[in-house]
């Protein structure tokens, strides 16, 4: 796994949301699959991924600011 790794909560494909992981090294921005862990609150989201290792941290992404 790389050191530049973050992790950006994002509306899930099924509805509610879900926290996936990105590289700041890449130029492309992460996608949500529909097999990847739900979560029915923002903050829920943001507390499964506040315990594993990223060099960037844990945020939200606009699109879910504006629900």
């Amino acid at each position: 796994m790389s050191a530049d790794n973050y992790f950006i909560v994002k509306k899930h494909p099924r509805g509610g949301y879900a926290a996936v992981m990105g590289f700041a090294s890449d130029d492309w921005e992460p996608t949500v699959h529909v097999d990847q862990p739900q979560y029915l609150t923002v903050e829920d989201a943001l507390k499964s991924a506040m315990h594993l290792d990223s060099e960037y941290g844990v945020s939200v992404h606009p699109e879910v600011l504006h629900d």
